[in-house]
């Protein structure tokens, strides 16, 4: 799988404060997508579950770090599944 995605953030400098998360955000999104199965990714349901399943982790993250989730949503670019 490869994903690349934008994040919608609450505030500009939101924005500045995932720059240095980016490698744990990216690491635990690709821990979540080798988890994945063609049978679940197949559909648009179970790639939509994926996109929140990320966005959900990528607000934990943050939140983790910076005390707020900051990020609004998560929208795929492009998804390769192979």
């Amino acid at each position: 799988y490869k994903a690349d995605e934008d994040l919608r953030v609450t505030a500009p400098e939101a924005a500045a404060a995932i720059k240095p998360k980016q490698p744990l955000i990216r690491t635990q999104q690709l821990a979540l997508f080798t988890q994945q199965t063609v049978e679940s990714m197949g559909s648009v349901e179970g790639k939509e579950k994926l996109r929140q399943e990320a966005l959900k982790q990528t607000q934990q993250v943050m939140n983790d770090e910076t005390g707020k989730p900051v990020v609004e949503d998560l929208l795929f670019n492009n998804l390769i599944i192979q």
